[in-house]
């Protein structure tokens, strides 16, 4: 059957017409050995080729539901150089029929690895379900490409380049944990994926914004759990985890501080986080009618022992101060920056936020808590004047 040549777009394919009976063939002006065969009902891509003098057939999928052109061009390029090399791809694709999918080697990945070893697993678990298993996760991963892997990664990033790059790298996280537990060997489809290029957040609440954000706090329709909790990641600059699961047993009121486990660190080190009055009035408060150990408790009903998902009220509050690109993560470094403000070295103030740094570390343990109690009352007081 003699097959016309035809540069394969969306559009050409799409307006080809149905035959009345039989089947007419195309072949792809871009990639030797492709094909399109036209039924009267449907359309498919096919791998067509002389091999040792017999005719090899292989139907690749429908168009344009099953496969799309991308995809078909990406699947005669592996079939012909599999071929050229001495190998069948379909006996090969016939032995890894039980090879796990991208969507099954994420599921091994968070059983065998991230629940045991990470505490970012749930938002990995998240990213996956989001942005990644729609258009990959039934993909075998010895069949996942390159070019499946950049086309994902474009098109999320055209609009969120910084959530583009951590599902990359969350790929690339997936495919290493295959290769350790010899699922996969030597695979890897990001390597050839260039990440966006992240310019560093600096984004921090300045003296008009910070009053504008306490303006907000006061008069947004958010609950009191909810303003108290934002309040909180202000005036104590810790990450939103470890607020959502910041225990009673772990506050002490009477010394001013707050003991972060070593197991709930980021840094996987204890962290002991000076109070100023501002939390202390908070916290009293709370103390006085909590409910439970945690001092933010779950709704009724949550599998959760603590809150979860403030990002809601968070939108109340930033639509009413008008700062919609405002961040929680930013109250942390707003809380850093105005301590650098008010004259206090980087050593002190990482030591208030809980980072963790090699060459500062000995220093801090010379300090202990009392140039970090000046650092954090004095920014705490200058806040508070803003606020008036």
């Amino acid at each position: 059957m003699t097959a016309m040549r035809l540069r394969f777009t969306k559009a050409a394919l799409s307006d080809l017409p149905h035959p009345d009976k039989g089947r007419v063939a195309y072949t792809d002006d871009d990639v030797r050995h492709l094909k399109l065969f036209v039924t009267p009902t449907l359309k498919a891509f096919y791998y067509e080729r002389r091999i040792l003098g017999r005719l090899k057939v292989v139907k690749l999928g429908d168009f344009p539901h099953d496969m799309t052109i991308a995809q078909a061009r990406d699947r005669a390029r592996y079939m012909s150089v599999e071929y050229t090399a001495g190998r069948d791809p379909m006996r090969q694709r016939q032995d890894k029929r039980h090879e796990l999918t991208l969507t099954e080697l994420m599921d091994d990945y968070l059983d065998g690895y991230a629940k045991l070893q990470t505490k970012t697993w749930r938002e990995e678990q998240s990213r996956f379900k989001r942005h990644i298993q729609p258009t990959l996760g039934s993909i075998r991963i010895s069949e996942l490409t390159t070019a499946d892997v950049a086309r994902m990664h474009s098109k999320l990033g055209s609009k969120h380049q910084r959530e583009a790059n951590r599902c990359r790298s969350l790929i690339k996280r997936l495919y290493n944990h295959a290769e350790r537990m010899e699922l996969a060997v030597g695979r890897d489809p990001t390597k050839n994926v260039k990440p966006f290029k992240e310019l560093s957040r600096d984004r921090y609440l300045d003296g008009e914004e910070l009053k504008r954000f306490f303006d907000a706090l006061d008069n947004a329709p958010i609950s009191d759990d909810m303003r108290d909790f934002f309040a909180l990641l202000l005036w104590t600059g810790q990450r939103r985890g470890n607020v959502q699961a910041m225990h009673w047993s772990h506050v002490t009121l009477a010394d001013k501080t707050w003991s972060i486990p070593g197991v709930d660190s980021k840094n996987d080190q204890p962290l002991t986080v000076y109070l100023c009055d501002p939390a202390v009035e908070i916290l009293t408060k709370r103390q006085q009618s909590k409910r439970g150990g945690y001092v933010f408790p779950s709704r009724k009903g949550s599998k959760s022992p603590h809150m979860t998902e403030p990002k809601k009220s968070w939108s109340h509050v930033t639509r009413l101060m008008g700062s919609p690109d405002l961040r929680m993560h930013d109250l942390r470094r707003t809380f850093g920056s105005w301590q650098a403000a008010c004259g206090f070295s980087l050593h002190v103030i990482g030591k208030s936020l809980g980072h963790k740094d090699i060459a500062a570390t000995a220093i801090y343990a010379r300090l202990g808590l009392d140039p970090v109690r000046r650092a954090v009352d004095t920014a705490a007081a200058a806040m508070l004047a803003v606020k008036g």
